[in-house]
């Protein structure tokens, strides 16, 4: 295995705790420990770069933050060094159809999140972990989301919006009771690569960890893919090890047993 330059870190069920949802100490202390030895930590998330409590209560200071799984790169001071956007069209349908059938609706946009078409039980439901978010349009109507979104689908109704959408934009569990909607053409691991380009380090002197399906794709793009114990099966699946359950310090424990730490 090559030396480890840059450390990926998904948040929920990972850095924080299954039984919980709090950040786990030692992972708490791994990021200072990785930082202090000039490995990058990257927070890379599902939700928009902006929102990520455990930056925002300030916890956690990464280096970068890959925020809509993998589609906005920021550096350490939430500035933005990389962006990819949704297709106008599947952008303006997916609204109209969640708008259609009652489906709540997250778009992640560069500067913030928003609720469409104007539903608020997903904001609710999320209140008391997204601190930043506006239930709304976006002030500018020609701005597009950074290629990605959350919905609360029924799963009665998740099969009608797979099918819908198939084959224009992915629909994946990204845990809880959300989905995450994402462009074919980028995922968690694209973001990966990208970093890693700006960076000036390879894949292989990568390491990631996560529990779920949308963390698969950077799992299988790093050098090194942790699954937690806690993960979801398809997530072990595609790891290179699985690491002992969140609340168990898996996260601290693999980076030391490859010598990462």
């Amino acid at each position: 295995m090559e030396e480890i330059r840059a450390v990926f870190l998904d948040i929920d069920n990972t850095m924080t705790s299954e039984k919980d949802g709090r950040l786990v100490e030692s992972c708490r202390l791994a990021c200072r420990l990785l930082s202090k030895k000039g490995i990058a930590v990257v927070i890379a998330t599902g939700r928009q770069g902006l929102c990520v409590p455990c930056v925002q209560d300030g916890l956690v200071f990464p280096d970068y933050i890959m925020g809509g799984n993998g589609a906005t790169l920021y550096d350490k001071d939430g500035r933005v060094i990389y962006s990819e956007h949704l297709e106008r069209d599947v952008y303006e349908q997916v609204n109209a159809f969640c708008l259609e059938h009652d489906i709540d609706v997250f778009w992640k946009f560069a500067d913030n999140m928003y609720a469409y078409p104007g539903h608020s039980q997903l904001a609710a439901e999320c209140d008391a972990e997204l601190k930043h978010f506006i239930i709304g349009l976006h002030p500018d109507p020609a701005e597009l989301p950074g290629a990605g979104g959350l919905v609360n689908v029924p799963e009665r109704e998740l099969e009608m919006f797979q099918r819908q959408f198939s084959g224009r934009i992915s629909c994946v569990n990204g845990g809880y009771y959300i989905h995450d909607l994402n462009s074919l053409h980028t995922d968690k691991g694209t973001g990966l690569l990208k970093l890693a380009q700006l960076l000036g380090v390879s894949p292989e002197q990568c390491a990631a960890f996560g529990d779920s399906e949308n963390d698969i794709p950077m799992l299988k793009a790093a050098g090194l893919g942790v699954a937690m114990g806690n993960a979801m099966d398809s997530a072990k699946g595609a790891a290179d090890y699985i690491t002992d359950r969140a609340s168990e310090d898996g996260v601290y424990k693999a980076l030391k047993k490859f010598g990462i730490l």
